[in-house]
C-alpha cells in the first residue's frame, strides 16, 4: 500500500511537526494467528497503523521514493499471549500459597479444628478460579479495547446464571464445595466463551515451558494492578475473620448483610467504570493533549456523586424492606433480621465514597501511575484492620459495616487530595 507523501514532518523527523496531521489507517484482514505472523503488510512511515481486531502498530524507519511514502513490518504476538505450561505452574503456585495460607486463616478467624480442613480445601479449589478471573479479565479487556463492551457485559450475565444452576444442581450433593466448584465452572464457561468472541484476535495459547516475551511485558506492566487487586481482596477476609471473634454466626449475618451492597455496587460501578476508562484513555491519548482532562474528571466526579447518593439514601431507608425481601425464606431470630437491616444500611451508605474513589482511580490509570494506588489501597487494608479492630470493642458486628464506611470515605478522601495535587503540578 502507498500514499502521497505528506506532511513532510512524517519524512523528516526535524521538520516541525504540524498540530493537526492527516492520519494513515490500514485495514489489516482478520488472519490466523500463524497466517498473520508470517505476512508482512507493506505501508511507510512513522504512522499508527490499525491492524485487525484495533491492533495499534507503530512503524520503525522512513523513506521515500519518487514522491510516495512505503514502509514494511510483521505484526507482533498479542501482548497477553500466554502459555499453557505456564498457566498449570502459575495455577500451581496459587494453591500451594492458598494450603498454606489456610491454617493461618484458619487461626485467625477461631475455626474449629474439623473444619480447617474444609477450609483448606476451599482455598485449594479456589486457585483455579483466581487464575480463570485473570485470563478472563485480560481477554475482556481486549474486547473493550476494540469497542465491543456489550459482549463482557452480555457473558458475564451468562456467567453468573451458570454460576447459580450448578449450585443449585450441586448443592445437595456436595454441601458447601457446591459454592466454589460453581465458581469454578461458570469462570471455564466464561472463559470458552470470550476465546470464540475473540476470534482471530484471542491470545496464542501453546504448550511451551515459558512465557511468550510480550506476555513477560504484559505481566510486568501489570504488576501493580495485580499487587492492587491481592491487598483489596484481602479486605473481605479481614472483615469475616475478625467478625469470627464475636460469636457463632457472626460471620454469616455479615455476608448477608454485605450482598446487598456489593449487588448495588457491582451493577452500577462495572458500567460506569468501563465507559470512563475507555473514554478517557482515547481523550488523553488523542491530538488535542490532556489539556482539559481535570475538568472533565471533575465533572465526572460530580455526575457520580449525582447518581450515587440519592441511591444510597434510598437504600439507607429502605435497608429492612431490602433485608426482608432477600432473606425472607431464611430461619433468621428477629434480632438477627435487625442486625442485619443496621448493617445493610451502614453498607449502602459506603457506596458514594466508592463511585468517587473510581472515578480518581481511573485519572491515575489513564496517567500511568498505579504506584499511586497501590499506596492508596494500602492504606486502604491498614485503616480496615484498625477501624475494625476499633469498631468491633465498641459497636458489636455492626462496627465492621462502619469500618467499611469510614475506610471507603478516607480512601475516597485521599484519592481525591492526591488527584488535586496531581492536576495542579500538571503530573
Amino acid at each position: 500500500l502507498s500514499q502521497p507523501l505528506y506532511p513532510a514532518s512524517i519524512l523528516h523527523p526535524e521538520a516541525p511537526r504540524p498540530r493537526r496531521h492527516p492520519r494513515i489507517a490500514v485495514d489489516v484482514p482478520a488472519l490466523s494467528w500463524a497466517e498473520r505472523r508470517a505476512q508482512s503488510v507493506p505501508v511507510k512511515g512513522r504512522l499508527t497503523v490499525l491492524g485487525a481486531g484495533g491492533a495499534r502498530l507503530d512503524t520503525d524507519e522512513t523513506y521515500s521514493e519518487d514522491g510516495v511514502l512505503s514502509l514494511s513490518f510483521t505484526l507482533p504476538p498479542p501482548a497477553n499471549g500466554i502459555t499453557c505450561r505456564a498457566i498449570v505452574l502459575v495455577a500451581i503456585l496459587v494453591g500451594l500459597a492458598n494450603v498454606a495460607f489456610a491454617p493461618l486463616a484458619s487461626r485467625l478467624a477461631h475455626f474449629a479444628p474439623a473444619s480447617r480442613g474444609a477450609l483448606a480445601a476451599l482455598f485449594l479449589l479456589g486457585s483455579p478460579v483466581v487464575l480463570l478471573s485473570f485470563w478472563n479479565a485480560s481477554l475482556s479487556a481486549l474486547l473493550n479495547v476494540q469497542g465491543r463492551f456489550a459482549v463482557p457485559a452480555a457473558l458475564a450475565a451468562v456467567r453468573s446464571a451458570a454460576v447459580l444452576a450448578a449450585i443449585a444442581a450441586l448443592g445437595d450433593a456436595l454441601g458447601v464445595y457446591a459454592i466454589m466448584l460453581g465458581y469454578a465452572l461458570g469462570e471455564l464457561l466464561l472463559l470458552a466463551a470470550l476465546m470464540l468472541a475473540a476470534g482471530p484476535t484471542r491470545p496464542p495459547v501453546r504448550w511451551e515451558p515459558r512465557l511468550l516475551p510480550d506476555s513477560a511485558l504484559f505481566l510486568k506492566a501489570g504488576s501493580f494492578g495485580l499487587i492492587n487487586a491481592a491487598i483489596l481482596s484481602s479486605n473481605p477476609l479481614v472483615d469475616r475473620a475478625m467478625a469470627s471473634w464475636i460469636g457463632v454466626g457472626s460471620v454469616t449475618l455479615l455476608q448477608y448483610s454485605a450482598t446487598p451492597f456489593f449487588i448495588l455496587f457491582g451493577t452500577v460501578a462495572v458500567g460506569f467504570e468501563t465507559a470512563i476508562s475507555s473514554r478517557w484513555s482515547r481523550a488523553y491519548h488523542s491530538d488535542r493533549g490532556a489539556g482539559g482532562f481535570p475538568r472533565e474528571v471533575r465533572r465526572v466526579a460530580r455526575l457520580a456523586l449525582a447518581a450515587s447518593l440519592p441511591m444510597a439514601l434510598l437504600a439507607y431507608l429502605l435497608r429492612g424492606e431490602i433485608v426482608l425481601l432477600l432473606f425472607r425464606w431464611g430461619r433468621f431470630p428477629a434480632s438477627a433480621v435487625a442486625e442485619m437491616s443496621a448493617m445493610t444500611g451502614l453498607y449502602a451508605l459506603a457506596l458514594v465514597p466508592a463511585m468517587l474513589a473510581i472515578v480518581f482511580s481511573q485519572f491515575f490509570l489513564v496517567r500511568k501511575r498505579p504506584d499511586v494506588l497501590t499506596a492508596v489501597a494500602g492504606l486502604n487494608v491498614a485503616l480496615n484492620a484498625s477501624l475494625n479492630w476499633l469498631c468491633i470493642g465498641a459497636f458489636g458486628l455492626r462496627g465492621v459495616a462502619l469500618s467499611t464506611v469510614v475506610t471507603s470515605s478516607l480512601c475516597a478522601a485521599a484519592l481525591f487530595l492526591l488527584f488535586r495535587r496531581f492536576a495542579a503540578e500538571g503530573r
